[in-house]
């Protein structure tokens, strides 16, 4: 079994302020989640950006399977859609977009 492994690819190098009073960032870009593991390991490429995460939205990766971002784990835990329940271990995903707020 190997490693949960994701890339994520952007144009944006950074966080970008979107309100000057509380300080809320915006971060977009693309994920690759090559293996899927139920052993979430932290997404640090979106994590980083930010003081405090405080969404991610994910959406339907290329394979159909749904995503969801697990705000404890700072990781994508994917499903089957056809079914709801949680992908097995060792599949590829595929590629999907993503849109992440937090405190910058």
């Amino acid at each position: 079994m190997a490693a949960y492994a994701a890339a994520v690819t952007s144009t944006m190098k950074r966080a970008v302020k979107i309100d000057q009073v509380i300080g809320i960032g915006i971060f977009t870009g693309r994920v690759n989640l090559t293996n899927y593991n139920s052993t979430l390991v932290a997404i640090t490429d979106i994590t980083l950006k930010f003081k405090k995460v405080i969404a991610v939205i994910g959406g339907t990766a290329e394979g159909a399977d749904l995503v969801e971002w697990v705000d404890a784990s700072g990781a994508f835990k994917a499903y089957v859609a056809s079914t709801g329940s949680e992908v097995a271990d060792d599949v590829d995903v595929g590629e999907f977009d993503f849109i992440a707020l937090g405190l910058v």
